[in-house]
């Protein structure tokens, strides 16, 4: 038996329709992906805080959806890093006035539209106590000192999410305090809190500084 090894015009117009056939359904894939492409960003309502010996926290914290479709299924990882918070079973106690708070490690809504915001200051009171009330017990100590330092304190965020169409997104943030003024007379400061997005590298590495 002899094998024609030959190729004909038809079978040359056969490949690049199977080609263009199969190009048109990647471009379909992802014209659909791109039309329902969201975002999540989580911002805050204020520029600066007032933290004083009330240990009142602003309900400021929030997450906005950037796109015109929905996010489902948002779940929300929580990781507080430190050089000197301790916890106990996810509790902070304060050194200064005994209190316990608990500090929480997960937090998951539904879904959210894009005329929506997902308040998420008590699912943060928890790290955001913490990190403010290590400032606080601080503060007597830099009276009468020109620098400041301060511990190493910051929150990892995780967040992951689905759009309409079930694609799973996944975004990653640092949330620290930045003190901007202290009032030692009334055991007060001003502070700011900075919110950066990062990847999942940098996550990875400031994760792995000293987990709680």
């Amino acid at each position: 038996m002899v094998f024609d090894n030959t190729i004909s015009i038809a079978d040359i117009i056969s490949i690049l329709g199977l080609t263009l056939s199969f190009i048109t359904i990647i471009f379909l894939f992802i014209q659909r992906k791109d039309s329902s492409r969201i975002c999540l960003s989580i911002k805050d309502k204020k520029n600066s805080h007032m933290f004083k010996n009330s240990k009142i926290i602003e309900e400021t914290l929030y997450i906005k959806l950037l796109g015109n479709n929905i996010a489902r299924n948002i779940n929300l990882k929580f990781d507080l890093v430190s050089d000197n918070i301790k916890l106990a079973n996810d509790w902070y106690k304060s050194a200064q006035n005994g209190a316990m708070v608990y500090v929480s490690n997960k937090e998951s809504y539904d879904n959210i539209c894009s005329d929506e915001m997902i308040n998420i200051t008590q699912s943060l009171y928890g790290a955001m106590y913490a990190m403010l009330d290590d400032i606080l017990i601080l503060l007597p100590a830099f009276k009468y000192k020109d620098h400041i330092n301060l511990n190493i304190n910051y929150v990892l965020i995780q967040m992951s999410y689905e759009d309409i169409n079930g694609y799973m997104y996944c975004q990653y943030y640092k949330i620290s305090i930045q003190v901007n003024s202290m009032d030692f007379f009334n055991n007060e400061f001003n502070y700011s809190i900075n919110i950066e997005e990062i990847n999942k590298k940098n996550y990875k590495e400031l994760s792995n500084k000293k987990s709680l």
